[in-house]
């Protein structure tokens, strides 16, 4: 009966709560849910807020992750680059959610991803790789088949009735490898946060993305449009401006992950 809880005529005790930072883990949806289409405008909003916390280390964040990225202009290192990617994007994905729940934010966070579910994100990158390469299938055949057929033709200058299919064919195929290049962009945006916070395995992610986008394919085009225009505007004074979209953008994404698969 000397405990607080218990005696009935002590004050009521207030519960403080840190106001600065939201610690509120949700609850996971699974295959996400849809949100308006204003919320594609929300997670650039979201990613702002976030970048504004803590500027200059965002900032310096952002710089590492440029010269780790400027290390694909090395001839056949593009490729493990790509797998790769996904590790370093999942480091960037725990650095968000750390600052979120903590208010802090380390630049060595981008490489968090190393020590994390390093084996799933590195099979997030490898079917990234794989299915780009499928994705492109289609296009190459058909510029491959219209190379063959003007060879045939026994003349290195086709006639208009040959380069014009030439042409339709060429089309209908990139847009087939257009359209399986963006669901496979569907299926990675989502991925490496799905990975890292919710455990899921690579695949598993990957559809689950796919599922999250393709529920929100109205926020998601408000989300482009918006980052399009912001990219003009950011041009602008010399380009400078790209020091805090560049960081702006990956925080959306975390914003975004938490918008569509987090219920509070």
């Amino acid at each position: 009966m000397n405990e607080t809880g218990n005696n009935p005529y002590s004050p009521p005790a207030a519960v403080v709560e840190d106001a600065s930072y939201d610690n509120d883990e949700g609850t996971f949806i699974p295959g996400g849910r849809s949100v308006p289409a204003g919320n594609g405008a929300g997670w650039l909003a979201g990613g702002w807020e976030q970048f504004t916390q803590q500027p200059w280390r965002w900032i310096g964040l952002t710089l590492l992750f440029v010269v780790l990225y400027l290390v694909t202009i090395i001839p056949y290192v593009k490729f493990a680059m790509y797998v790769v990617m996904p590790v370093i994007t999942g480091g960037i994905v725990l650095a968000c959610d750390r600052q979120r729940s903590t208010g802090k934010l380390k630049i060595g966070d981008l490489f968090s991803g190393f020590q994390n579910r390093t084996g799933p994100l590195l099979t997030v990158g490898a079917l990234y790789v794989g299915l780009m390469i499928l994705a492109l299938i289609p296009v190459v055949l058909v510029v491959g088949l219209n190379v063959v057929v003007a060879a045939m033709s026994g003349s290195p200058h086709p006639g208009a009735g040959m380069v014009m299919p030439g042409i339709a064919s060429i089309l209908i195929g990139g847009g087939i490898s257009f359209v399986l290049y963006i669901m496979l962009c569907m299926a990675m945006w989502f991925a490496p946060a799905l990975v890292v916070l919710q455990e899921m395995s690579a695949a598993h992610a990957m559809k689950t993305s796919f599922a999250g986008c393709a529920k929100n394919i109205l926020p998601g085009l408000i989300y482009v449009l918006v980052l399009i225009a912001a990219a003009i505007v950011a041009t602008i004074p010399i380009g400078l401006g790209w020091f805090a979209l560049v960081p702006t953008m990956f925080a959306s994404v975390y914003a975004a992950y938490r918008d569509v698969y987090i219920a509070h």
